[in-house]
């Protein structure tokens, strides 16, 4: 039920928390005991312990505070979301009866810990399994990674099952990885050939219409109406002042049908304000 999580051990290139003891190894738990012990620790790590509870997060100014697994407010911790469930032994651990990661945050839930209990993951076909797998109401919110972006609508099947479920949709990796705002990477790799000309055709069409092709990725990230988050990375005050401009940008309705025609949407592929949450 548990699996050591290599990316993220001390000394690994890619390790995102630096700082991680080298006595220690990072597992992947995709148990109910497992969702809870996380819970708990984001409570101390964030300081929000019920003892310390005053109706703001105390631990907000923190330098460095990283909490990726739990969904925040003012008030503390809203939620909970498990990700990267996306190979069968995982799946299966996350899904079983009562002991595992998905009803363990219902358990929460139900105890009144917490409001959102989600899922996250890059792969839209394990999304949708795990959705159709649950009671209707399991979930509140799914993260959507990487499948509804200009460049990858494989994700349309979770957002109509989303829809029909009343769940919210948090729409992350919207720029492709980097490679609609001129980068080079694409699902966190070198971009293949196929994704730069695919993103090249984009580009043409958006200077076409006169618009950034970056605002024309935030605005299609947008578009379906069950979609109420759209998760991107920002290092820099420019970047934050950049997509601030992108979003304001109006794209005209013309090139949605434009890209259907050149190939670059299909035909049937919903585009700002055709899919509708409610």
């Amino acid at each position: 039920d548990a699996d050591v999580e290599h990316g993220n051990m001390a000394g690994n290139p890619g390790c995102i928390f630096p700082e991680t003891s080298k006595t220690r190894t990072p597992v992947l738990d995709y148990t109910a005991d497992g969702v809870r012990r996380s819970f708990h620790d984001s409570q101390r790590r964030l300081r929000l312990e019920p003892d310390n509870l005053s109706g703001k997060v105390s631990g907000r100014n923190s330098p460095g505070l990283v909490e990726r697994n739990v969904l925040l407010t003012d008030s503390g911790i809203v939620g909970v979301r498990v990700h990267d469930a996306e190979t069968e032994e995982r799946f299966a651990a996350a899904m079983k009866p009562g002991s595992g990661a998905v009803d363990g945050m219902v358990q929460l839930r139900k105890e009144g810990l917490l409001t959102n209990v989600s899922i996250g993951m890059n792969d839209a076909s394990y999304v949708l399994r795990m959705i159709e797998g649950k009671p209707n109401g399991t979930f509140n919110s799914v993260m959507l990674a990487g499948s509804w972006n200009l460049l990858d609508q494989s994700g349309l099947g979770v957002l109509k099952a989303c829809d029909a479920r009343n769940i919210e949709v948090h729409n992350a990796g919207v720029f492709a990885s980097g490679l609609l705002v001129g980068g080079s990477t694409y699902r966190y790799s070198k971009a293949p050939p196929e994704m730069v000309a695919k993103t090249e055709r984009w580009g043409k069409l958006a200077a076409k219409f006169a618009v950034p092709l970056p605002a024309v990725a935030l605005h299609f990230a947008f578009a379906p109406a069950v979609v109420s988050k759209v998760a991107v990375g920002l290092k820099t005050p420019a970047e934050v002042e950049s997509t601030k401009r992108w979003l304001s940008t109006a794209i005209p309705a013309a090139l949605w049908s434009e890209a259907k025609t050149a190939g670059l949407l299909d035909a049937a592929c919903p585009t700002p304000g055709s899919i509708h949450a409610r």
